[in-house]
């Protein structure tokens, strides 16, 4: 499957309203987080993959989530790395003041 076959895929099952998306990434969020609680308790091989099947369900939604506002995985990865590199030497360069 190429990526743009997942969007396609993502967008006729799911649709493309944002807060639908946003409202989903979180969900998957949250069973990461159960996933990885479950990994540090128990460390076993079926665990490992319980993190490696969320964490692609997040990659997944959040890529999706990104063709919904009009942008691809390659130029969010872009954004991230640029913010990083910024915040080098600015740390506190796009944080949040709320």
């Amino acid at each position: 499957m190429t990526e743009q076959q997942i969007i396609n895929y993502f967008s006729e099952k799911y649709g493309t309203g944002i807060f639908s998306r946003l409202k989903k990434l979180r969900e998957e969020m949250n069973e990461l987080t159960e996933a990885e609680i479950n990994y540090a308790d128990i460390m076993c091989g079926s665990s490992i993959e319980h993190l490696k099947d969320e964490l692609g369900d997040v990659i997944a939604v959040a890529i999706h989530t990104a063709h919904c506002l009009g942008e691809t995985s390659e130029t969010m990865l872009n954004r991230a790395y640029e913010k990083a590199k910024i915040r080098e030497n600015n740390p506190e360069y796009k944080h949040s003041k709320h």
